[in-house]
């Protein structure tokens, strides 16, 4: 297996680099993360697979992946397959930080929060760049086309997209900030410093309206609200009430004094976020997603067994499936879709069982989890470069963090001190697979 110190390496630079990993290169089809895609899959098929078995199951999902469009070899030319093929391919990349992770031996809790705090950084610059060039009326678009890049100015609409140029993507972004910040550093024991929590929590309020991404507004209600009912992320009454006194008076003098609001009435970021349909054209239940999801499911009879090809549902089939599950279904047929689901199915299993163990981490792990599933379930994320990589490195190490808090709380029952590591090795001295019961 390739030396431990090369793999932290690694799972450092994915923490530092990630959320700039999905940019293109000079406008060329080539992001940060295709170069570390060797690395990534040297590291999984000289041991990663071993230290995580469910592992297996995914990269079964990316076989079925890169075979699918051979089935269409009658309709589509050879390039269409090869352009398929390296497509499923780059997937491996999204996913491997998860299953890094799980490869480092002596894993110990100073590392894992070295690695939480390296998250924070490259996020945070990346949120922040997404609202310069918001403001700056720069906006870097992927045009999906080979050898092309343009560069842009945002209209008086438009959203905040950030580094991506896409504006779900840059949600995704936030919610990756979030998570890092208020969800994975309190629950590793680290502390946040007060003004640099209320600067982060401000920069996140201000990019998720800008970028009025709803799938992202929803996973971090999903991701947060729970944890802090139920006490694993502690926030004050009092800051909570005096923002929220303040946002109520500052809107309200704003109305008296005769000015207008921040953001108007008929904007495109109200509309869209406009739950109460206050300006009577409100785009925040999207019909149009649901027509697509229809549409969809009427194409399936024709495509089911082994799908249209992956990355290949525009051209197939004229249309953007915001669903991922129907996605892989659509695009790589029945047999993909079954991996793709036992992976996340035993990821589950794995976190209940830790939870017989351990319950602090292993029930933020879990309200993790359902975020992620959730927004899977309204778009395709688990294909986005920029920040899936960090989210899933996240999760894997919270998962880990788990473990060994599990087993420093069985050494201290059974009044012994735990050796260095001890979770993160199996029985055998090699590392704990993830699919351990």
């Amino acid at each position: 297996m390739i030396a431990d110190r090369y793999i932290r390496r690694t799972v450092e630079a994915v923490a530092l680099l990630s959320p700039f990993m999905g940019t293109v290169i000079a406008g060329f089809p080539i992001s940060i993360i295709d170069f570390m895609l060797p690395l990534f899959l040297l590291i999984l098929f000289t041991g990663g697979i071993a230290a995580s078995p469910v592992a297996g199951f995914y990269l079964a999902y990316i076989a079925v992946c890169l075979v699918s469009p051979l089935f269409q070899a009658g309709d589509i030319g050879l390039g269409d397959i090869a352009r398929s093929m390296i497509a499923a391919m780059r997937q491996v990349s999204i996913f491997a930080p998860f299953f890094l992770v799980f490869c480092i031996k002596d894993l110990d809790e100073a590392y894992i929060q070295r690695i939480i705090r390296l998250a924070v950084i490259g996020l945070f610059i990346s949120v922040a760049a997404g609202l310069f060039m918001h403001y700056a009326g720069i906006s870097v678009r992927d045009s999906q086309q080979f050898w092309e890049r343009s560069l842009g100015r945002y209209s008086a609409s438009s959203r905040a997209g950030g580094l991506s140029g896409n504006t779900g993507a840059y949600g995704l972004t936030i919610v990756a900030f979030a998570m890092a910040l208020f969800v994975a550093m309190p629950a590793t024991d680290q502390k946040v410093s007060r003004p640099f929590a209320w600067i982060s929590a401000g920069m996140i309020v201000l990019a998720t309206v800008l970028s009025s991404s709803r799938g992202g507004m929803l996973q971090l209600l999903l991701m947060v609200a729970p944890l802090v009912i139920l006490g694993r992320i502690k926030i004050g009454p009092t800051p909570v009430l005096a923002l929220g006194l303040a946002i109520s008076g500052g809107v309200l003098l704003v109305s008296l004094s005769g000015g207008a609001l921040p953001i108007s009435f008929d904007s495109v970021i109200f509309q869209r976020l406009d739950i109460f349909n206050l300006s009577g054209s409100s785009q925040f239940l999207d019909s149009a997603r649901a027509s697509l999801f229809a549409r969809a499911i009427d194409s399936l009879p024709d495509y089911w067994m082994f799908g249209v090809g992956y990355k290949r549902q525009i051209e197939a089939l004229q249309m953007v499936v915001d669903n991922s599950f129907l996605l892989v279904l659509l695009e790589t047929g029945a047999f993909a879709l079954i991996f793709f689901s036992l992976f996340w199915l035993f990821l589950l299993y794995r976190i209940v069982t830790l939870m017989r163990r351990e319950r602090i981490l292993s029930v933020v792990v879990l309200f993790i989890y359902l975020s992620v599933i959730a927004r899977m379930m309204i778009s395709a994320v688990h294909t986005n470069w920029s920040s899936m990589p960090v989210i899933y490195l996240l999760m894997a190490l919270l998962l880990r963090a788990s473990a060994l808090r599990a087993d420093r709380l069985a050494a201290q029952r059974r009044g012994a001190a735990p050796t260095a590591g001890a979770s993160a090795r199996a029985p055998d001295g090699g590392p704990a697979p993830l699919g351990a019961a």
